[in-house]
């Protein structure tokens, strides 16, 4: 389904009710915007709920210590490559 909107002068773009009926969207619904290109974007519908459950189950898996050492590790690597000449 293709529809088409416009920018308001405050920047917001309404997405026409077919596609928020066909998508079950309402007020509380939240995005995520990605810019791909200079005229491209991608509009992801996301559940923030959902998504912090899924990180905690996520994290529940993780050895959360060399979690924090591999983290540790990379800003180390990145800084030397950054900083070193």
């Amino acid at each position: 389904m293709t529809e088409t909107t416009k920018m308001d002068k405050r920047g917001r773009i309404t997405i026409p009710k077919k596609l928020r009926n066909a998508h079950d969207l309402d007020k509380e619904s939240e995005f995520i915007i990605e810019d791909i290109d200079d005229d491209t974007f991608i509009l992801r519908k996301i559940d923030l709920k959902d998504l912090i459950e899924e990180v905690k189950k996520e994290i529940k898996t993780k050895d959360i210590e060399k979690l924090h050492e591999e983290v540790e590790e990379e800003a180390d690597e990145l800084a030397e490559e950054k900083f070193s000449n």
